[in-house]
């Protein structure tokens, strides 16, 4: 155990540092707060025992100052000159023993005693809610295949952590040969502070380079003065005003996806070896959930291209219904921005419009194109291409939002409609958008079995079946649009 005696009377030091280093304890001395305080700067204390009348700096101002660090070691003040006043200032400043000169070495010996066993329990005590904090960050991790989310968990981690003050993050880029910054955090310093210290680093950093920084290693902590940093910075570290740089690499099978570095721009905080390995085990957990992340990403794309192709195709195969889906986005966007909805859920509704009709993939064309009334049987198959599309979207989770919108396209207001018969505000407010944008595209274009009628005569059949098959409302803010849909039409 490391201890810091700090008094100016000379005799007194000689005396404690003799008992207290019989007890087997490692002591350091210092003659006033100000030696005091840049011994603490030089190494961590366990315990400090302290005067309180001392030149340059008296024994309050150096509590106060100790207060001020990261995970401070308890103080033990010894004294001939004690007051209530300074009685009460050590309580408010959490000094845990103080004791009174001349003073019984027994009693200062089971003061310390005591003061270490306290810094034992409370060391234990962080270091299972670290344990803690780690275990639930690294569940977080592993369960979720949302790249911003993983990201979040892993700088709150290492913020918990390593009581860093800034947080850096690069990944690898499309081009597989650079890193960039793709994310950055401050809690330790001013806004700008932080802005100005971002602007010296390297935004890019390429990753052939990693390899010379790391020597093998999965994390280091560099002083700023390392050159094995300089890929890392814009300028040479000596203009930099931080302390203690920790930087951990995050790898899948041997290979960099990313760098995250973590800074102290505290003047006595440096990071240890043991939050290094911390850290690291997290890291390697983030990084294969972030390549998991972005696996899955690309799986989701491709899957939502080839819907979209398929969609596609299937208005290439009928003349009749060949741009439907385009024109009744168009449609469903006027009505919706006439609804003054927030862009996001019109993004939503236009995600939705053009992939309304997937589930019709699986009827054939001769029931598609038929130029005659179709049987019952017949209908009952349409009727389920809703349905169909539900199960198609599905599995795409970025598209969850819009099945409910897909799936309910053909219910009705008054509840005869399909496929649950849902009716009024039952059915979600996107669907019903859909539905009058889809049935006046339907009645303004020519069908196998029937001609187009032009847009008077479809605006009438909207006002006369509002409420029964439509929304009356949107039926209400779909016609004052009337110019804009004309527009379109003739477009």
């Amino acid at each position: 155990m490391n201890l810091l005696l700090v008094d100016d009377n000379s005799s007194i030091v000689e005396s404690l540092f003799h008992v207290l280093t019989e007890e087997g304890y490692q002591v350091v001395t210092a003659s006033n707060g100000l030696e005091a305080l840049e011994a603490l700067q030089q190494q961590n204390f366990d315990l400090v025992l302290t005067d309180l009348n001392m030149p340059r700096m008296g024994g309050m101002d150096l509590v106060a100052e100790i207060r001020k660090m990261r995970n401070p070691p308890p103080v033990i003040i010894i004294t001939a000159y004690a007051t209530m006043e300074t009685a009460i200032n050590s309580v408010k400043l959490g000094v845990y023993d103080y004791l009174l000169k001349p003073f019984n070495m027994d009693h200062v010996l089971h003061a310390v005693s005591r003061a270490l066993e306290k810094r034992r329990l409370e060391q234990e005590n962080m270091q299972l809610k670290e344990m803690v904090v780690l275990y639930n960050a690294s569940e977080a991790i592993s369960s979720s295949l949302d790249i911003s989310a993983i990201i979040d968990v892993l700088l709150d981690a290492s913020f918990s952590q390593s009581q860093a003050d800034l947080a850096v993050l690069y990944l690898l880029d499309d081009d597989r040969q650079t890193l960039k910054i793709t994310q950055h955090k401050c809690t330790g310093c001013a806004d700008l502070e932080c802005a100005e210290f971002i602007q010296s680093l390297a935004r890019e950093v390429e990753a052939s380079r990693l390899n010379s920084i790391f020597d093998g290693q999965g994390s280091h902590v560099f002083s700023p003065s390392s050159s094995k940093i300089a890929p890392m910075l814009c300028t040479p570290s000596t203009e930099h005003q931080f302390y203690s740089l920790l930087s951990i690499s995050l790898k899948v099978n041997n290979r960099y996806i990313g760098i995250l570095n973590l800074f102290s721009l505290t003047p006595e905080f440096t990071f240890s070896e043991k939050q290094s390995r911390a850290l690291y085990i997290l890291a390697a957990k983030g990084a294969s959930a972030i390549e998991n992340a972005n696996l899955y990403e690309n799986t989701q794309q491709y899957y939502l291209q080839t819907i979209k192709s398929f969609a596609h195709a299937l208005e290439a195969k009928d003349q009749y219904t060949h741009g439907h889906s385009q024109q009744v986005t168009r449609y469903a966007e006027v009505l919706a921005k006439g609804l003054q909805l927030d862009p996001q859920r019109i993004n939503l509704l236009l995600q939705a419009a053009m992939l309304h009709d997937i589930g019709k993939i699986g009827i054939s064309e001769s029931i598609l194109n038929k130029p005659a009334k179709l049987t019952e049987e017949e209908y009952l198959i349409v009727k389920k291409h809703p349905t169909t599309g539900k199960h198609i979207l599905a599995p795409i989770t970025s598209l969850a939002a819009i099945v409910p919108v897909v799936y309910h396209h053909h219910e009705r207001w008054d509840g005869a409609g399909y496929p649950d018969g849902l009716k009024g505000q039952e059915i979600p407010l996107l669907a019903r958008i859909l539905t009058v944008a889809d049935a006046f595209d339907a009645m303004t274009s020519s069908r196998a079995y029937r001609q187009e009628m032009d847009s008077s005569r479809a605006f009438q059949e909207l006002e006369l079946y509002a409420g029964s098959q439509f929304d009356p409302e949107l039926v209400e803010v779909f016609c004052r649009q009337r110019q804009a849909i004309d527009d379109l039409l003739r477009s």
